[in-house]
């Protein structure tokens, strides 16, 4: 968990089997390059802002991978609220005022075996050089508000915000931003 107005660096890490691999809190900064989120239920999370504004989050996420290696989640913890087979997302977003995930001029972010790739709600986002395949759709979820559908690549939901979301393609890699997946 980062406190608030803290800077975390994660470079060529991994973090694994986490309930939240980065919880990060409002007026944080946080840098992901080369990394490995495996085996989380959430990878990098990003919770509402209660005070009906805008976080003030500056995130950077190159070159990271997201997504489950081993045949199961391990079992959860005393307490934890219940999870499904795949974790929920690689990275789940709320109340973000602007945060590009990826950079075509570097390596490129990958998302399988997921139930979300990426997670959004009320939050502008620009998705770039990222690559999703495998996502598979877990209803697990629907136990704590999360709607259809399942098994997305990207979702994307805004309550009460004007905000947008932009996607653009994997470069360079001769493969598809999306592949086997719902």
């Amino acid at each position: 968990v980062m406190n608030q107005h803290s800077t975390l660096n994660v470079i060529r890490s991994t973090l694994r089997d986490a309930d939240k691999g980065l919880n990060v809190a409002d007026n944080c900064t946080f840098t992901s390059v080369a990394s490995n989120f495996l085996d989380c239920i959430v990878g990098i999370f990003v919770p509402e802002n209660m005070n009906g504004q805008f976080s003030n989050i500056a995130g950077t996420v190159i070159g990271t991978t997201f997504g489950r290696v081993l045949p199961h989640l391990k079992s959860g913890y005393p307490g934890q609220p219940t999870f499904g087979l795949y974790g929920r997302a690689g990275i789940l977003l709320n109340d973000v005022g602007m945060m590009t995930i990826g950079d075509d001029q570097q390596a490129p972010n990958e998302f399988f075996n997921l139930n979300f790739g990426i997670e959004i709600h009320n939050s502008n986002v620009d998705v770039t050089n990222s690559g999703f395949h495998d996502i598979a759709a877990d209803v697990t979820y629907a136990q704590y508000g999360v709607l259809n559908p399942f098994g997305c690549a990207i979702t994307a939901r805004n309550l009460d915000r004007k905000v947008f979301l932009n996607v653009y393609p994997l470069v360079g890699t001769g493969q598809n931003t999306i592949e086997n997946t719902p």
